[in-house]
């Protein structure tokens, strides 16, 4: 037992080291898009809010782990987001400690507003009309509705948090 406890937090461990040297390039890069006008709050007013209700509700509380929330399953914001930048294939199993590790760390370097931008940006939304892989909200928004996310109507915006829970279908 001893073994294994020191295997997950090596694993952690690993997770955590990894994100503090890609946080950088993150913030940069979420800076970009918040200069580019694709934050939270470019969703449209109270949205934010309603995607997090679905996909991570103690989002503002946790810092990058949260077994106690209900909302989409133990996976929160953060980790969604650690699953697209940490890691060339996820798989569950084993590796979820190394991905709560690098959650961890990245809530250690980034602000939340910049953790919710680039998670926008990178969740994979399912596939368009013409079968093309779509990632990120404000993409999806854009290829299925022809407008931001701003202007939806409530349904089309409830329509976009729906397929951020399962693209695949």
């Amino acid at each position: 037992l001893l073994l294994l406890g020191l295997a997950l937090g090596g694993l952690f461990a690993h997770g955590f080291w990894s994100a503090l040297g890609d946080a950088p390039l993150l913030a940069a890069r979420a800076d970009a898009l918040a200069a580019a006008g694709r934050t939270a709050e470019a969703l449209g007013p109270g949205r934010a809010e309603q995607l997090l209700m679905v996909e991570d509700p103690g989002f503002a509380g946790h810092r990058g782990i949260d077994l106690a929330s209900p909302g989409a399953g133990l996976t929160t914001v953060t980790q969604g987001l650690a699953k697209k930048v940490g890691f060339t294939d996820f798989r569950p199993g084993w590796r979820k400690f190394r991905l709560m590790g690098y959650a961890a760390g990245l809530e250690r370097e980034l602000d939340k507003g910049q953790i919710l931008t680039l998670y926008l940006d990178r969740v994979p939304m399912g596939r368009d009309r013409k079968g093309r892989w779509m990632q990120g909200y404000f993409n999806a928004s854009e290829r299925i509705f022809g407008k931001p996310p701003a202007a939806l109507t409530e349904r089309e915006f409830l329509t976009l948090v729906a397929v951020g829970l399962a693209p695949a279908r």
